[in-house]
């Protein structure tokens, strides 16, 4: 087996104890779009005359209820008006929802329409954010995994209904694994739980950096598959292990470490030459200028490789990738287009990764390859956020509409997501965006 032995992986020992929570905490953003159904039929100017519902799902931010994003008169909270400069209106959001930054931009079929920064990389200092920067992704790094796999299965190396058991047939795997596919783990329907235990010691044991990715995932394929899923296969249930053990499945069929494997057959042909994943001992070794991500407890500011500023090497496939407004504008405007190069041969496999797997709870939603996936006023819409922690991505992608947004900001504060969620809507508004 290459890279997943898992067979012989053991949990090393550490006298490692720490208090951190690095969790991915991904507040992967529902929708409700009741409001949009009127327009589907609309021209492209009314369409976007109603902007959608938000409502973030994980515990960190389902408190906050629907956030409604339309024009004047329809708005729950203040979105600054069409014209003027994009980051004057940013600046303006991260001081009305108390953000410390965020970069934002609207992207078409030649790329991006709009982009602009606002407010300082790191709470109570002057370093201003910069369009140029690299931030977090979060659980906005899981389509690139089901993308890296839809290249595989178009190189005959996997399928999308290959089992657990088929890749590993020589490992112990409990029964209720064994007939878990590779799409259902990249569609949260897997059975496994969301995340080990956060302060259990073999969750702490991960933040080591002992080990290679490769290791780490075999480590915890090992924790995993022994036991009886926790909950239904088939069922959606959000699940960032899932996507540890995809990855895994990946690198084996590969025959290459996943994130050697993702380098090569989708940042490098998209040209995505500042997108890359990182660890905290890989931040610690960054000389150049980072953005520091907040405390989404307190808003303090941590420093970029201290304890809960990423997480740890094993999240890779569900979460440690970081990028530029530039490189991830690239990656969202070839999946927007739906053309399959230069990452596939087939336009169908690339819409496969914009097809359904699993319901989800909310009506009119779905599930599948990394993306939350319903119909609006602008058509098929697909939309996903992350939340490492301590910063939070948001992004819109309407493959009918031929339009997409971006954006982040770099805290998982509760207003986090107000804020992306209002930067959306001014994107939105905007005439460019018509």
């Amino acid at each position: 087996m290459h890279g997943t032995r898992l067979q012989d992986a053991e949990a090393p020992q550490s006298d490692r104890r720490t208090s951190v929570m690095p969790n991915m905490c991904d507040a992967v953003a529902a929708t409700t779009y009741h409001e949009l159904n009127m327009l589907t039929h609309g021209s492209h100017q009314n369409k976007i005359a109603m902007l959608p519902r938000c409502l973030a799902n994980s515990s960190s931010f389902a408190r906050q209820g629907a956030l409604l994003l339309s024009f004047v008169g329809l708005s729950l909270f203040s979105v600054p008006a069409a014209g003027g400069e994009l980051d004057e209106k940013l600046a303006e959001v991260c001081e009305t929802e108390s953000v410390p930054g965020m970069i934002a931009a609207s992207v078409g079929p030649d790329g991006i329409i709009e982009i602009a920064a606002a407010g300082v990389r790191k709470r109570g200092t002057n370093g201003a954010m910069s369009i140029e920067d690299q931030f977090a992704l979060g659980s906005n790094s899981k389509s690139f995994t089901a993308t890296l796999a839809a290249v595989l299965v178009e190189e005959g190396l996997i399928e999308w209904t290959t089992t657990i058991s088929e890749v590993w047939p020589k490992v112990s795997v409990d029964a209720g694994f064994k007939d878990v596919t590779l799409e259902q783990l990249l569609a949260h329907a897997s059975g496994l739980q969301r995340d080990l235990p956060l302060h259990g010691p073999e969750w702490l044991t991960f933040f080591d950096d002992r080990d290679k990715p490769e290791q780490q995932r075999a480590r915890m394929c090992a924790l995993l598959l022994k036991k009886p899923p926790e909950g239904t296969v088939g069922k959606y249930d959000y699940s960032n292990l899932g996507f540890v053990i995809a990855a895994a499945m990946l690198e084996e069929r590969g025959k290459k470490p996943f994130e050697l494997l993702m380098k090569q057959r989708v940042f490098v042909p998209l040209d995505m030459t500042h997108t890359e994943f990182f660890s905290m001992k890989r931040l610690t070794a960054t000389r150049k200028p980072l953005v520091w991500g907040h405390s989404e407890t307190s808003g303090k500011p941590i420093k970029p490789g201290d304890p809960s500023s990423e997480n740890p090497t094993v999240y890779a496939s569900c979460g440690t990738i970081r990028t530029t407004m530039q490189d991830w504008a690239k990656y969202i405007a070839w999946h927007m287009n739906e053309s399959a190069a230069p990452v596939l041969k087939l336009d169908e496999t690339l819409r496969h990764l914009h097809e359904p797997t699993v319901d989800r709870d909310s009506p009119g939603e779905s599930y599948g390859s990394g993306w939350i996936q319903f119909q609006s006023g602008f058509g098929r819409t697909l939309q996903h956020a992350g939340n490492n922690t301590n910063q939070y991505s948001l992004t819109w992608v309407m493959p009918e509409g031929k339009r997409a947004t971006l954006v982040i900001t770099n805290t998982a504060e509760s207003q986090a997501f107000k804020a992306c969620d209002a930067a959306t809507a001014i994107l939105m508004k905007s005439p460019e965006f018509r």
